[in-house]
């Protein structure tokens, strides 16, 4: 990867392929996975050994394109690919990731091409080594912060630059680099190193103070969640390169469950995580909270934590509500609760155990209900056992999928009473349960029951 800077920088990207066919059959097309349609990418071309080829585009997955090869390959013959592209940067801000003339980021997600594997019931394949590295080249003022170890820096030809490659191996789920023009300052306590990367020196006392909270939250997590994979691995807050529109990806129906004002963070990595410091930095934590809980349950450690029903769905949404949770205190709690409530009618429950199931209700009740479905269980089971039945469910299902059966098993094993009653009240009849809402309608009643969860 090279990075041209300037006012119209550039990202530079050379993929190189050295590959056999280990497999029983002549192979006439491979299958790419190229950058996502976020990615405005320029100066495209392929390479098979040196003859130029171009790959077609699936018109039913535009992520994948297919590559027909100029001649059969043969069993056991070797063959180089290589894929060159620059990324520019988008002509709308909101519309894809951005990067400035003196910094940028690429998230462990998209960017990368990939080799899918072979066609067929026992295809296999595309799988990238055990060790491969990444070479990352960038103006030598730049810091530099990426996936993989064995860091190794050189001074490029020209003096002005310098090389940085990163040796990847199997545990580097998706490569990403961020890297720029940034003061670095140390925040945190001695038991969990903070990295933050601004455009401008910050203030020791601000980043004590910051550094405090955001340490916290982490206890948080780790008491909820159970240890994050990396441990006490350091953490890096990086300012992004072109707030305030940095994270196309932000949800407004997120925003009205959580009452963000904007999207302000965003985790790239597991231990790196983006951030939109515009409103200062006595918002640091705050801001990052909510994204942080993605360092314990996202990049392959959990591949079937985003991809959930009802009302697992909604766990990502409760762990960023904690998070908040953690720094803004009971208010918060209780100013949640009252939002997703408001999102379901009251009619609802006055329908009979026999009334239509949720199905027939709207994406966005059924989401504030999924929502709700975990503050349930908080009162119902207690915070301690929730936490603790949550973090049963996740390190026995560790790099593989999920489902709300687990999350019932591990609450069985962890109280001894079957929450399958208590989710099917929840979520397979319309609205949410009458006594739960008559417990938060009144403020007063919602601040008893928030400091009881707390205590």
């Amino acid at each position: 990867m090279h990075f041209q800077p300037g006012s119209q920088p550039r990202i530079r990207v050379e993929a190189q392929y050295k590959l056999k066919n280990t497999g029983n059959q002549a192979i006439s097309a491979l299958d790419m996975r190229l950058p996502g349609r976020r990615f405005r990418i320029t100066a495209k071309r392929l390479l098979w050994d040196d003859a130029e080829v171009a790959p077609i585009q699936l018109s039913w997955n535009p992520r994948v394109s297919v590559v027909q090869l100029p001649e059969t390959w043969a069993v056991s013959a070797r063959h180089t690919a290589r894929f060159t592209f620059e990324f520019a940067p988008p002509e709308d801000q909101s519309s894809g990731p951005g990067f400035a003339g003196d910094a940028f980021f690429l998230a462990a997600a998209n960017w990368n091409p990939e080799l899918m594997p072979a066609e067929g019931l026992f295809g296999f394949g595309g799988v990238p080594p055990g060790r491969w590295i990444l070479s990352v080249t960038v103006p030598k003022d730049f810091l530099v912060h990426t996936s993989g170890g064995k860091i190794q820096v050189m001074a490029a030809r020209n003096g002005s630059e310098q090389t940085v490659q990163a040796t990847q191996t199997r545990d580097d789920h998706a490569p990403f680099v961020v890297a720029g023009r940034y003061a670095p300052s140390e925040m945190g306590e001695d038991k969990q190193q903070i990295h933050l990367w601004t455009r401008t020196k910050q203030e020791l006392a601000t980043l004590k103070s910051a550094g405090g909270q955001i340490a916290g939250t982490m206890d948080v997590y780790n008491r909820t969640f159970g240890t994050r994979a990396s441990g006490n691995a350091p953490l890096w807050i990086v300012e992004c390169p072109t707030a305030p529109n940095c994270f196309p990806n932000f949800n407004p129906r997120r925003e009205r469950l959580l009452g963000e004002s904007s999207s302000s963070a965003e985790m790239i990595s597991a231990d790196t995580l983006v951030v939109d410091l515009s409103a200062g930095m006595p918002k640091l934590a705050i801001a990052v909270a909510p994204s942080l809980a993605a360092s314990w349950l996202g990049y392959g450690q959990n591949p079937g934590f985003y991809d959930q029903t009802p009302p697992l769905s909604a766990l990502p949404l409760f762990a960023a509500a904690l998070g908040r949770e953690s720094l803004e205190g009971a208010a918060y709690r209780a100013e949640t609760i009252r939002r997703a409530l408001r999102a379901v009618p009251k009619n609802a429950e006055q329908h009979s155990a026999k009334a239509s199931p949720p199905t027939q209700e709207s994406q966005e009740i059924v989401r504030a209900k999924s929502l709700l479905f975990f503050y349930g269980l908080q009162d119902h089971f207690g915070s301690k056992a929730l936490s603790s039945a949550l973090t049963e469910m996740l390190a026995a299902r560790r790099g593989r999928g999920f489902n709300i059966n687990d999350l019932i098993a591990a609450l069985w094993d962890r109280t001894g009473e079957d929450a399958a009653e208590f989710e099917r009240i929840w979520m397979k009849r319309p609205g949410v349960p009458e006594e739960f809402r008559q417990r938060y309608e009144g403020a007063s009643a919602i601040t008893a029951i928030s400091k009881e969860n707390v205590q």
